[in-house]
Order: C-alpha cells, then structure tokens, then sequence
C-alpha cells in the first residue's frame, strides 16, 4: 500500500514539477529517466529539478509515516499463549 501511494505522490508531483521547471521538455521523459541525457543541456537541468522536487516530497511523507508505524509497533505488548488452554469449537 506504501509503495502504491508513494508512487501516486510521486507522480502527481512530477507532472506538477516539470510543467514549472521544464514546460518544453518532451512528455517521455516522465516514462523513462534514461532519456534527461538525450534532451539539450538547458532542458536538462529543469528536468533534474523536477525529479528531486517530486522525490523530496515523497520522502517527507515517507519518513515520518515510518517513524509512526515504528512507534506503533513498539507500544504492542507481547503475551506469551504458551502453556494456556484454547478453547476449541465443537463440531
């Protein structure tokens, strides 16, 4: 579930990102990372920014969800079942 909302996050803030910092860069380059080296050097830069802008976002509602899932996991209380009858169900 984390991954899929991250991935959601992420790229609603690229599109965001790259209509700011790159309007002329080519659409593709939100599908394929490997094509910032082909696009001109001016074009670059702004594309890289917008990667770092959106993955920044990503990471400042990720860190803090983990810190919370780590604290919530910390407050369960272990109690041993070993050596206590269970109550079955009668067939």
């Amino acid at each position: 579930i984390g991954i899929a909302i991250a991935s959601t996050i992420f790229g609603t803030q690229l599109v965001q990102n790259l209509a700011l910092d790159a309007p002329d860069a080519p659409a593709s380059v939100r599908l394929n990372v490997g094509l910032i080296n082909t696009l001109p050097l001016e074009q670059q830069a702004g594309v890289i920014h917008a990667y770092v802008k959106a993955l920044n976002v990503v990471f400042l509602i990720a860190v803090p969800a983990g810190f919370l899932a780590s604290l919530s996991a910390l407050m369960i209380r272990n109690k041993s079942v070993k050596g206590k009858q269970m109550m079955g169900a009668a067939a």
